[in-house]
């Protein structure tokens, strides 16, 4: 997983907690379930499992089946067989065109 700040604490270790950033500049990001727990990772495509392991490690993709609004519940389902709308689809490539643009640097003026 990503070392952002150079402080590594992994899920389980004592004294780890995903909400706090420990004082640190950066924060790590560790998904709250971990892949061996979700439920429906088989379903993933052999030629896929492997990219899709690592981009759910650095938690561009996230498990969202079971999470409810209002409630603090950890996804643990991919449903990688579902259909993707046009909006999700839109939503994970915006996404992906932030994480790629440089710290504090103004994105909303047009090119």
């Amino acid at each position: 997983m990503t070392d952002y700040n150079g402080k590594t604490v992994l899920p389980g270790a004592p004294g780890y907690d995903p909400n706090l950033d420990s004082g640190a500049q950066g924060a790590m990001y560790y998904p709250l379930v971990g892949w061996e727990r979700l439920l429906d990772r088989g379903e993933v495509s052999a030629a896929y499992a492997a990219s899709l392991k690592e981009a759910y490690a650095l938690g561009l993709v996230r498990a969202e089946a079971g999470i409810q609004r209002g409630r603090m519940l950890n996804g643990s389902q991919l449903d990688p067989k579902a259909l993707v709308s046009r909006a999700k689809a839109a939503k994970a490539l915006y996404f992906m065109w932030v994480l790629a643009q440089p710290p504090k640097a103004e994105n909303d003026n047009p090119v």
